[in-house]
């Protein structure tokens, strides 16, 4: 289905704003709400929690990829709706800094057991997710159970040989933002991909990244400039200060009933697939929808009113039924793409497997043996130089084959010097001696003709030729 940014930020005036800083940058808005998105969850997350329609409450964490082409201004969005408003905030609270665009896994685990907090956000991240999935060797799985844990706030404890134990306190905000092309991505979803449900927690975004007119982009430059606000960093600056003081953010009743019909229809589909004997459906859509719910809620409550002019002191704590649906919306869009691109690497991944290989039957070995090139054949350079699927083709299915192959030869016994026991050698007739009807799809004429007029095999020793020659009384250049 076509992905309509206008039904995610639903207000007109964010989403006007976001479409012109989209254009500014000559990219689409699509790459633009992901990084909001984000952004906008790690700022909240830093000071205050999402509670559940059950209770439970929660660090808003989320792993988002966006997916584009080369020169489509991917860098250019996360720049202006990460990388910049996360700098500066670090810079006004003169803290370490939570960005993490290039580190390994110790480098990733000290920062997070030192500052409580990272965001793992970069401009190209195969690279650093790449080395950090796959780990120090080709079975690994990398930081794979990390990551899932950080998802979901749990409490970490790392205890290292040569290095002091590293602990991560429970409900940390912890993020994952970057941009990859299909290729790459195609491999990151491989290894997020290894049973352990990693990659059900990654949203994975591919718009319509159709980039503006430099025409456009001028024009909206020109809007910015009239704006009450031009940049996004102003409006992070602003959210971290409101959301400083809101300790907890919820649903409204409306939005609390929705999210529990949606647990409902979940735990159905997990019941009805464990009493039918299925795979159960794997999904983290609900924590996804919630957490999105929060970022547009907050993104757009903030925005609105400076976009507007109007100065705003306080954010409200309940996310509404209307926000929940854009943010339904977006998630579902999210997953039906990554079901799409997963469903196609299964089928590229096994178009590049070797097909299965199944024995030989003895039509097969008959055939084989019918179409080996020259006069003659024996069993042991048939094993070693026939086909590449007869190369299993043991010695008495050889010799069954060769007793109903009659029609096509004989059978000789000769006499091989230090041999304990006579060599079968299958020595073949003419193709004016074989039966009309011995002919089939399996062992045509014109194919049997010509492959006996060639050469005999020369791993059949001079021995074993001139001993035929002998028995049978053939002229001396018979196998030549």
């Amino acid at each position: 289905m076509e992905f309509k940014v206008e039904r995610v930020l639903t207000n007109e005036t964010v989403f006007k704003f976001v479409s012109d800083k989209a254009d500014s940058l000559s990219c689409c808005p699509g790459y633009m709400l992901a990084g909001i998105i984000s952004t906008s969850l790690f700022v909240i997350g830093s000071t205050s929690n999402l509670v559940t329609p059950s209770g439970h409450d929660t660090k808003p964490n989320i792993y988002q990829l966006i997916c584009g082409p080369p020169s489509t201004g991917k860098s250019q969005a996360i720049k202006e709706s990460g990388l910049d408003p996360l700098n500066t905030l670090s810079d006004q609270d003169q803290s370490p800094t939570p960005v993490i665009q290039k580190t390994t896994s110790s480098g990733l685990t000290k920062t997070l057991s030192t500052i409580h907090k990272g965001f793992i956000i970069s401009t190209e991240i195969f690279d650093t997710l790449f080395k950090l999935l796959k780990g120090d060797c080709d079975a690994g799985t990398g930081e794979t159970s990390l990551f899932c844990e950080l998802f979901s706030g749990e409490q970490v404890s790392l205890n290292y040989a040569s290095q002091a134990k590293r602990d991560i306190p429970e409900k940390m905000p912890f993020c994952i933002l970057g941009s990859v092309q299909m290729y790459p991505l195609s491999k990151l979803m491989v290894l997020l991909d290894q049973g352990h449900g990693l990659l059900d927690r990654f949203l994975i975004f591919v718009p319509l990244c159709l980039r503006p007119t430099p025409l456009s982009s001028e024009e909206a430059r020109e809007r910015l400039r009239e704006s009450p606000v031009s940049f996004l960093t102003d409006i992070f600056l602003k959210l971290n200060e409101l959301v400083s003081s809101a300790k907890d953010f919820t649903f409204s009743p409306d939005a609390s009933v929705a999210v529990k019909q949606m647990e409902e229809e979940c735990i159905s589909e997990i019941n009805d697939a464990i009493r039918s004997g299925k795979t159960l459906p794997k999904s983290k859509k609900i924590d996804l929808v919630m957490r999105v719910a929060l970022a547009l809620h907050v993104f757009t409550s903030v925005s609105k009113p400076l976009l507007e002019g109007v100065d705003i002191d306080i954010i409200p704590l309940e996310i509404s039924l209307d926000v929940l649906n854009a943010a339904i919306y977006y998630v579902t869009f999210c997953e039906m793409q990554k079901s799409t691109l997963s469903q196609f690497i299964l089928e590229l991944g096994a178009s590049a497997l070797d097909p299965p290989r199944f024995s030989p039957t003895v039509t097969d070995i008959k055939a084989a043996i019918a179409l080996f090139p020259g006069k003659m054949v024996t069993f042991r350079v048939f094993r070693a130089s026939g086909p590449r699927a007869m190369r299993t083709t043991s010695e008495a299915e050889f010799s069954r084959a060769t007793e109903e192959l009659l029609p096509f030869g004989k059978v000789v016994e000769v006499r091989v010097p230090r041999a304990a026991k006579k060599t079968a050698v299958f020595l073949k007739k003419a193709a004016a001696a074989v039966g009309e009807d011995n002919w089939s799809s399996a062992i045509d004429r014109d194919a049997y003709e010509t492959q006996f007029t060639k050469k005999t095999h020369n791993k059949i020793s001079p021995n074993i030729r001139q001993n035929i020659l002998d028995l049978e009384d053939l002229p001396a250049d018979y196998f030549d």
